[in-house]
């Protein structure tokens, strides 16, 4: 099992990961490989996603703060990640990690964000009373922007209000309405 250091203690790190908005739970899905026959399934609310999106926008932001016209630097950036995603899946053919062969499924009650200077951690917790579960997510900038891609298109799919993710990600809402891109996990 793939484990990365947290906070003094051992926390399993999501590998590969599908991330799904559930029509039925009105939740995303994150089912994530946290070893090469072990997964975990995380449900996150809209309520924790809403807390979660501007923290994860705001550390890829600090990134090129001090630059004239950020904003469309961050646009230039995101469809720059969405493209290389899209490309990935097609040349790789991956198949999403499946949310049935799960060994632990729970709902995420919090998520505490580390910040460091090449990444970010995200450390999915459950309610201390359903267990306390934990895994972690180790994103570097790219990543970050291909899953926050994924996410939006979630919202997309929930008709859910997208006030807030910033304007260079919302300007993609069409685009990834596309049907034409296909599938992306």
């Amino acid at each position: 099992m793939e484990l990365t250091e947290v906070a003094e203690q051992r926390v399993p790190a999501l590998g590969r990961l599908t991330t799904v908005y559930h029509p039925l739970e009105d939740r995303v899905r994150i089912s994530g490989q946290v070893s090469s026959d072990d997964v975990v399934v995380i449900w996150v609310t809209r309520r924790l996603m809403d807390r979660m999106v501007p923290a994860l926008v705001e550390w890829l932001e600090q990134q090129d703060a001090d630059v004239p016209r950020a904003d469309l630097l961050q646009s230039v950036k995101q469809t720059r990640a969405i493209n290389e995603l899209t490309e990935q899946t097609r040349q790789e053919g991956s198949t999403p990690v499946s949310a049935e062969n799960a060994g632990t499924t729970w709902l995420a009650a919090s998520v505490d964000v580390q910040r460091r200077p090449e990444q970010l951690v995200l450390i999915f917790k459950a309610a201390p009373d359903a267990g306390g579960q934990q895994a972690a997510l180790p994103l570097r900038a790219l990543a970050l922007r291909q899953w926050l891609n994924i996410l939006l298109q979630a919202y997309s799919k929930a008709e859910w209000s997208t006030a807030v993710w910033p304007e260079w990600m919302r300007e993609q809402l069409p685009e990834l309405a596309s049907p034409a891109r296909g599938a992306i996990h």
